[in-house]
């Protein structure tokens, strides 16, 4: 009869949603970078969320290229594959670990050159251990090995440089490196000075100049300008002014000091030369118009000159003997200065005085009515 039926079954297929593993890269440092993983690729969405309000939709996600301590925390993972099957959240939990917080290093920051000795700290944080370096030449005599080591002991050479040190905790985070700048003392000091005059007489001043170098603001001058000397010793830079008396040679040290000491010393390094001492004889007293013959001690090398004062010269006046004409009534001085001509030295001597007498006058004698004049 031309009838026909249709049957339809529907059959209904269970589809396993998707099974993903959450994981990260950690544990890592503050600003180290932190990465988030799944295990499914291929899927159609992926919905990461976390700490700080954190969101992703890639299979892989960076959380942060510079992480904090504040990304840290549990990461949560769903993914969706192509027949819309949405699976159950899986969660990871990522560690930032803080960095150290180094604390300032102490210590002395001038010491000597070459000192040794020296030691240097910054706070002890349990478990941290310490990477400690020290300017050339210098060399860590304790504390160089951790953990621990918070504290080191050093010696120094001659090169000024910082000290520093890189601390590294229990979870092997490592700070930045704390420095602390080393300016050492008396390294490259060289005492030196100079004298305006090395040769000098009996009384006179000799000026001395500072020509020392590798010295600072704070460097400090010790002078001993020897024998026979005033002021016999000085400080200050200079520069100074010194008077020597008597003869024979003096010797002048100059002791700089910064940190470390250098001295400069010069032996018999001033001369000192005697003056000459003359003495006049020759007659004290003489009638008029008479002749005088005065002298002093004839020395090799020396000469003289002389200065008349009443009286007139009848010969050299440059010599050690001088003659005068006693041609003034009343009293004539004769003077010699004395030069000793090797080292310049003079001396003038004290005033000789010579009493010049008139000739006597000649009276009138009267007797016997007579004049008789005598």
């Amino acid at each position: 009869n031309g009838c026909s039926v249709t049957s339809v079954q529907v059959i209904t297929e269970d589809i396993a949603a998707p099974v993903v593993t959450a994981g990260n890269t950690g544990p890592v440092c503050e600003g180290e970078a932190l990465d988030l993983t799944s295990d499914l690729a291929g899927m159609t969405d992926y919905s990461w969320t976390g700490p700080l309000g954190y969101t992703a939709t890639v299979q892989n996600p960076q959380v942060s290229a510079s992480t904090t301590p504040a990304m840290g925390g549990v990461y949560s993972v769903t993914v969706t594959d192509g027949n819309g099957c949405v699976s159950v959240a899986s969660t990871t939990t990522a560690v930032v670990n803080a960095l150290p917080a180094t604390s300032p290093i102490t210590g002395n920051t001038t010491p000597s050159c070459s000192a040794t000795g020296e030691t240097y700290n910054v706070t002890l944080t349990a478990g941290s251990s310490y990477s400690w370096a020290v300017p050339a030449g210098a060399s860590i005599t304790a504390g160089s090995a951790g953990p621990d080591n918070d504290a080191i002991t050093v010696d120094f050479g001659g090169t000024n440089g910082d000290i520093t040190v890189v601390e590294t905790n229990s979870d092997g985070c490592s700070a930045s490196a704390v420095s602390l700048t080393i300016s050492l003392q008396g390294c490259g000091l060289d005492a030196e000075f100079v004298a305006d005059d090395v040769s000098v007489c009996d009384g006179e001043t000799v000026t001395f100049t500072n020509l020392s170098v590798g010295t600072t603001g704070s460097t400090t001058y010790a002078w001993d300008f020897g024998a026979n000397s005033s002021p016999a010793t000085a400080t200050g830079i200079g520069s100074h002014a010194v008077t020597y008396s008597g003869s024979g040679n003096s010797t002048v040290s100059l002791t700089i000091t910064d940190g470390a000491s250098n001295v400069e010393t010069k032996t018999d390094y001033i001369t000192i030369n005697p003056l000459p001492t003359p003495t006049i004889t020759g007659p004290t007293e003489s009638c008029l118009n008479e002749s005088g013959v005065f002298t002093t001690t004839l020395n090799a090398d020396h000469s003289y000159a002389w200065v008349i004062t009443g009286a007139t010269a009848s010969g050299a006046i440059d010599a050690n003997t001088l003659t005068v004409d006693l041609d003034t009534a009343g009293t004539a001085t004769v003077q010699v200065t004395e030069t000793n001509d090797l080292t310049g030295c003079s001396t003038m001597s004290t005033i000789f005085n010579i009493t010049v007498y008139d000739e006597p006058t000649i009276g009138e004698i009267q007797s016997n009515n007579k004049l008789t004049r005598r």
